[in-house]
C-alpha cells in the first residue's frame, strides 16, 4: 500500500498525517470533480471512509488504475443489463403488437367473410361455381362453401 498525506481533523487545522490507502471503493462526480471513496488501512469503521479528490491519490497509481479498470467493467456490466432489459421490453411490446394486429386481421377477415356470404336459393343449388359467379358477382371470383 502507498502512503497518502491528507489533512487530519483530529490533529488540528493544517496538521498533516500520513495514511495508507487500503482500497478505493467507489467514485462520484461532485461539482465537476471526481471524488474517490477511500478505505484507509487500519481504519475499520464505515464512518472512517472518506471521499478524496484525484490529486490526493497521486501516490497510489496502481490502486487507482486497478480500481478504474474494475469500475469500467462494473459500469459496462450495468449498461449491458440495462440494454438487455430494454431489448426484452421492446421484443415483448413488439410481440404484443403483432398479436393484436393478427387478432384484428383475423377478426376483420371473419367479418368480411360474413358480410360477403349469402345463402343460395334452392333453384341455384344446381348451378356451377362459374355460373354462380356470373349471376351474383359479375367479374368477381367467389368462394363456394357447401354446407
Amino acid at each position: 500500500m502507498q502512503d497518502e498525506e491528507i489533512e487530519d481533523e483530529d490533529l488540528g487545522e493544517g496538521v498533516m498525517g500520513i495514511y495508507d490507502v487500503e482500497k478505493i471503493l467507489d467514485k462520484k462526480k461532485v461539482n465537476g470533480v471526481w471524488k474517490y471513496l477511500i478505505k484507509w488501512e487500519g481504519w475499520e469503521n464505515p464512518e472512517d471512509l472518506t471521499w478524496e479528490p484525484l490529486e490526493h491519490l497521486e501516490s497510489v497509481p496502481l490502486l487507482l488504475s486497478k480500481f478504474e479498470e474494475e469500475y469500467t467493467k462494473k459500469q459496462q456490466k450495468k449498461q449491458d443489463l440495462i440494454n438487455e432489459q430494454i431489448k426484452k421490453t421492446r421484443e415483448k411490446k413488439e410481440k404484443e403488437k403483432e398479436q393484436r394486429r393478427n387478432k384484428y386481421i383475423n377478426t376483420t377477415e371473419k367479418q368480411d367473410e360474413k358480410e360477403n356470404s349469402f345463402e343460395l336459393d334452392e333453384c341455384d343449388k344446381d348451378l356451377t361455381k362459374e355460373e354462380l359467379e356470373e349471376k351474383y358477382t359479375p367479374g368477381i371470383k367467389i368462394k363456394v362453401i357447401i354446407v
